[in-house]
């Protein structure tokens, strides 16, 4: 476990980093899928693959959020799966995960922030 304050925060920028990376991809899959799902539901044939991926972004970006909340409590917060707030188009839906996902980032970069000032005062 890493335990010194550099090596936590500088996993956590790496983590980030990555989970802003794939994000527009996990949308991308997220449309993917319930493309998908309407085609078989109402027997057409499946859509066609997006032309560029990244293999299971959902999963990795979930993955990412379990370990920046395992390396920082405080960011709890993040362990959602994201759920358009009302049936989207695909577009809308994909400006809209991605606009959720990065205000999570922010919001995490903030109780960084929050707590790097706390921790210069002792």
């Amino acid at each position: 476990m890493i335990t010194r304050h550099n090596d936590r925060k500088q996993l956590i920028d790496f983590l980030i980093n990555r989970w802003q990376s794939i994000t527009g991809f996990a949308a991308l899959e997220k449309v993917h899928n319930a493309s998908c799902r309407f085609a078989k539901e109402n027997g057409m044939p499946p859509p066609q693959e997006p032309i560029i991926t990244i293999p299971q972004a959902c999963h990795q970006i979930e993955v990412i959020k379990h370990r920046i909340i395992e390396i920082l409590p405080e960011v709890g917060f993040i362990d959602y799966d994201y759920e358009a707030p009302a049936p989207l188009n695909p577009n809308d839906f994909v400006e809209v995960f991605i606009a959720d996902h990065y205000q999570c980032i922010s919001k995490v970069k903030a109780v960084i922030k929050k707590m790097q000032i706390d921790e210069s005062r002792k």
